[in-house]
């Protein structure tokens, strides 16, 4: 098994450059199931994933539809109390890490809508960064699973293993 020098992920509360990198790059290998990430690598993903599956809040949802509004043209909402309003419920529905890719302006809607995006569209962005970001974390621990059933002799590791990653043993 090659190894890769990437970086560990550090859980931190505010998303930075450098690790919104690390992850885009990580994610593209859990895509392909990449054999090249070791077993702290990828565990050290689906622990990311989980930490960031925590619900954003109102506030900071505010906070994040103000960042996007400032994108747009004032004139192109009809009444924009409303429309932050609604997309702060939408957010607030979110987990933290999918609202900041989502309003992160190089990989989230104001880079995919020319037009201030309508509240159902936010929302069908926000599923599909979920569902997106479900599968690979799935994918992750499907990786684990398979390196650990090649080593069924060694049982207490595989136990280990995929008690990491919330899978049940199997015989």
């Amino acid at each position: 098994m090659s190894k890769t020098n990437l970086p560990a992920v550090t859980s931190s509360k505010q998303p930075s450059n450098s690790s919104t990198l690390l992850l885009r790059e990580w994610n593209s290998r859990l895509d392909r199931s990449d054999a090249t990430l070791t077993d702290d690598q990828i565990l050290a993903v689906i622990k990311r994933f989980d930490d960031d599956s925590v619900l954003c809040g109102t506030a900071y949802a505010a906070e994040r539809v103000g960042a996007i509004m400032r994108f747009y043209p004032k004139n192109e909402v009809q009444n924009p109390v409303e429309y932050a309003s609604g997309m702060t419920s939408i957010f607030a529905d979110y987990p933290r890490g999918i609202v900041d890719i989502v309003s992160d302006p190089r990989t989230g809607i104001v880079r995919q809508q020319k037009y201030v995006p309508r509240i159902a569209e936010v929302d069908e962005v926000c599923l599909a960064k979920t569902k997106r970001r479900h599968r690979l974390r799935n994918n992750a621990a499907l990786i684990i699973f398979r390196r650990t059933r090649k080593d069924d002799q060694d049982y207490p590791a595989l136990q280990a293993a995929r008690a990491k990653v919330g899978l049940l043993a199997t015989n």
